[in-house]
């Protein structure tokens, strides 16, 4: 039998030492990489219903928003998110009653989605949504408070779930410190947010690409159909 010497000194011979950090990553993103999953038809989501762009939203209902790869690098990026989905799950502890919690309502639209955390403390219970976001986000989006989408979702698990109030905790992916904002629900900010979705899942066709320019960010998947094959060209 060959010794532990000699295997190791014929893999290292069978490499080229200067490609094998590369050989890593291509397999990594290799198996890392996959197809987006395609949108519901007739269905909004509650992490896209805070979407300020109407032509987004009227593409997503309708299922209509392009099938495309999600690169590697960003499918880490998610991975960090879901891993600070189990730390907090052990910072939480007992106050945990629970985790991914799902919600849906069928009218007056249909609109669907998972709560992170639903935590109790001194016999209330409350609805937690942890975000990561990166230095430049932590700087330059929380000086007011919550990112208007983050507060929309949160407010929609509140009145889906029945509870009263919520935390949206923001972690600095840089330097792990902690933001918190509440949000109390608000049955008028509810019905608002019912009520554009109702109008959306109603329109015969979504607005054109220069009616939103002011509203959308400055990337947005509404860009990937044009108004020529909407019709509106």
């Amino acid at each position: 039998l060959m010794g532990v010497k000699e295997i190791t000194e014929n893999v290292t011979k069978s490499w080229d030492t200067k490609d094998l950090g590369r050989l890593l990553v291509e397999q990594i993103d290799k198996r890392l990489a996959h197809p987006q999953k395609s949108t519901s038809k007739n269905k909004f989501f509650v992490s896209a219903i805070g979407n300020p762009c109407d032509r987004y939203l009227w593409l997503h209902y309708n299922g209509m928003i392009p099938q495309k790869s999600i690169p590697a690098n960003l499918q880490r990026i998610f991975g960090v998110g879901s891993s600070a989905e189990d730390r907090y799950n052990k910072y939480f502890g007992d106050m945990v009653i629970d985790r991914e919690q799902v919600c849906r309502i069928d009218t007056p639209i249909m609109l669907s989605g998972r709560a992170d955390f639903v935590l109790h403390h001194d016999g209330k219970l409350f609805v937690v949504e942890l975000k990561t976001i990166n230095q430049r986000g932590w700087e330059n989006d929380l000086v007011n408070g919550p990112k208007v989408e983050h507060s929309t979702q949160l407010q929609c698990y509140l009145n889906m779930l029945n509870h009263d109030q919520g935390v949206i905790l923001y972690e600095n992916k840089n330097s792990q410190q902690i933001k918190t904002f509440v949000v109390n629900r608000n049955e008028d900010l509810w019905n608002g947010i019912l009520s554009r979705g109702t109008s959306i899942a109603h329109m015969a066709s979504p607005p054109r690409l220069s009616e939103v320019a002011a509203i959308h960010y400055n990337y947005c998947d509404c860009k990937l159909v044009t108004d020529e094959e909407l019709g509106l060209g």
